[in-house]
């Protein structure tokens, strides 16, 4: 972790009342440029995730996060709460963090309580304010805009994901070939979390070797089509088997690999069974959890209501043995995976 002991420079160097872009926003916060007051906009979530984790780090040592890192839902709270809580020195530490969701969320008169403080955050502590939805005629978002450093997560173009992607695997001290990208990108899309997951996959599946080639990207990724995919896995969700049955059809004649449905599916329903089994339903701790958008927790959470948390096991256990069959080849490809999703759909 980088170490940041000259606090007295933290109060400057930001920018107020500019947009400042997900790369930017990292380049200033490892120089030590770090801001009492954030607003995270915009609709990419998994950057979101990534800042505010990466500013985590580099503020609250992982022993004190307990006493000075506190996530709070707008919807759930008032401004006193939040004003309190940023007025409480740390404990152990030069900083604290306070994180709110969803703070278009807040009442209009909570909105203007919190304006009224925002100017008199105390830099012992850093307040980040996250907003998927901005309407900058709001009273709100224009004294917002006077007071903090905003960094805008918009959805990135074929061209930045695609440099997302080379400069995302040099964290596992891998290179990619053009073409490897450009099959990631056709294979996978252009969700962040799903191709997180899939380079992630594919620096294990390499293990020494420096170079992912596109022949390793076929193995691990297959050619399946994520949208394809992610309709197979509504539909299953849904217990809808004639669906189903359709879309596993099309994906076979898209040259989608046996092996590959198998794992997508199981991810699906490892997914649904995570969310069954845990206690907290926040939809922002369960999208760090399940490695989802914030915004597919609630589709997650909606099929989930259709199994009881055995027969997801069942499931995962019916996965886990047409793998296993496949493998061996017991019986024919089609045949099998047919008899899978029959099974999944009555369970």
């Amino acid at each position: 972790m980088t170490e940041l002991t000259d606090f007295a420079n933290f109060s400057y160097g930001f920018r107020i009342g500019q947009k400042m872009k997900y790369a930017e926003f990292i380049n200033q916060i490892e120089k030590g440029k770090i801001a009492s007051l954030y607003h995270f906009s915009g609709e990419e979530d998994f950057l979101k995730r990534e800042a505010t984790g990466r500013l985590i780090d580099l503020l609250i040592e992982k022993e004190l996060r307990s006493f000075n890192l506190d996530f709070i839902q707008a919807r759930e709270t008032k401004a006193e709460e939040i004003i309190n809580l940023c007025a409480t020195l740390p404990f152990g530490s030069k900083k604290r963090m306070v994180i709110v969701y969803e703070v278009q969320r807040l009442p209009s008169k909570e909105k203007d309580e919190l304006l009224k403080y925002l100017p008199h955050i105390p830099e012992s502590s850093c307040l980040v304010l996250f907003s998927n939805k901005v309407d900058r005629r709001l009273k709100f978002y224009q004294g917002l805009k006077k007071v903090a450093t905003e960094i805008e997560f918009s959805p990135l173009s074929d061209k930045e994901v695609s440099d997302w992607i080379k400069e995302r695997v040099k964290k596992y001290k891998k290179k990619i070939e053009p073409e490897g990208i450009e099959l990631l990108q056709e294979g996978v899309g252009n969700n962040l979390y799903e191709l997180a997951n899939e380079l992630e996959k594919l620096a294990i599946y390499v293990r020494e070797e420096e170079l992912i080639d596109l022949k390793d990207i076929e193995t691990v990724v297959g050619y399946t089509k994520t949208e394809n995919i992610y309709q197979l896995n509504q539909a299953i969700g849904e217990k809808n088997l004639s669906q189903a049955l359709k879309i596993l059809k099309d994906l076979s004649l898209s040259r989608g690999k046996e092996t590959s449905i198998i794992f997508k599916l199981g991810e699906h329903l490892l997914r649904l069974y995570q969310i069954t089994a845990s206690p907290d339903k926040n939809i922002y701790n369960l999208s760090h959890l399940l490695g989802i958008y914030p915004g597919s927790v609630t589709e997650y959470q909606s099929q989930a209501k259709n199994f009881s948390p055995k027969q997801l096991e069942k499931g995962l256990s019916l996965l886990y043995q047409a793998d296993s069959d496949l493998k061996s080849g017991k019986m024919p490809q089609k045949l099998l995976l047919e008899l899978l999703i029959y099974q999944l759909c009555r369970l």
